[in-house]
């Protein structure tokens, strides 16, 4: 689904809600702004593996991922955890319902390209990276 179908379907789902046809929007949070929130969460991860944060990188792991992976094995499971250099020189996100992914290219470091990396949105923690 490319952003604009996103935003279409979101606008008509908030307008379902406001009309009383029955959509619950406790389950279901419209994507519409989503696509910033996972850009600014996808660009936090990336400043803190490069930059060697690991509680702060570890926060943006899925649930299933955390169970996955010990917190204290974390840093080990990056070849490029706290190497530093400069950041992404592109990163694109594409939502498709409650999924992310997103795309970080690095022209100084082709070798760190991330394409289409999972990313899963919940109502109690906002966008986590799934890929574990």
């Amino acid at each position: 689904m490319n952003g604009f179908t996103v935003r279409v379907f979101g606008s008509l789902i908030t307008a379902l809600s406001l009309t009383g046809c029955g959509v619950d929007m406790d389950t279901y949070d419209p994507a519409i702004s989503q696509e910033d929130i996972l850009t600014s969460s996808s660009q936090r991860w990336n400043r803190s593996v490069l930059e060697g944060y690991p509680k702060d990188a570890y926060t943006l792991l899925s649930v299933r991922c955390m169970n996955i992976i010990p917190a204290q094995e974390f840093p080990t499971r990056f070849k490029d955890f706290g190497v530093g250099g400069p950041g992404p020189s592109s990163l694109t996100v594409h939502i498709e319902g409650g999924r992310g992914y997103v795309t970080t290219l690095f022209s100084v470091h082709p070798e760190r390209d991330e394409i289409d990396v999972p990313w899963i949105y919940s109502k109690e923690d906002g966008w986590r990276n799934d890929d574990c």
